[in-house]
């Protein structure tokens, strides 16, 4: 519906009230819902419409939980430094254990 007023507005004739108008009534939603995903999208570049518009059932979206967690300054130095290595499953078992080794007596969540 976004789309289809700024489509709308763009034609000589129809006024931008004209096409607020006459988009929510054609997707078949009210005039306020316009309004409600126009808030959304404030700032936004269009092809990001959609993603900000997309429901999302995180509870971090709600404030309830952080969207970070802490994460042990050692842990992180770790994860930064091994990032883009490879070996083997066995070497990677190792740098797992080690990781975990750090946590053990953190009260840090990861």
């Amino acid at each position: 519906m976004l789309c289809r007023v700024e489509e709308l507005a763009a034609h000589k004739g129809v006024s931008r009230v004209a096409a607020i108008a006459i988009a929510p009534a054609d997707a078949g939603v009210q005039k306020s819902a316009y309004y409600d995903w126009k808030a959304l999208t404030n700032g936004l570049d269009r092809e990001d419409w959609l993603a900000a518009l997309a429901p999302s059932f995180s509870p971090a979206v709600d404030g309830v939980v952080p969207d970070m967690a802490d994460i042990h300054p050692d842990a992180w130095m770790f994860l930064k430094s091994d990032y883009r290595s490879t070996g083997t499953d066995l070497q990677i078992r190792g740098a797992l254990n080690r990781l975990l080794s750090v946590f053990k007596g953190s009260s840090k969540r990861v």
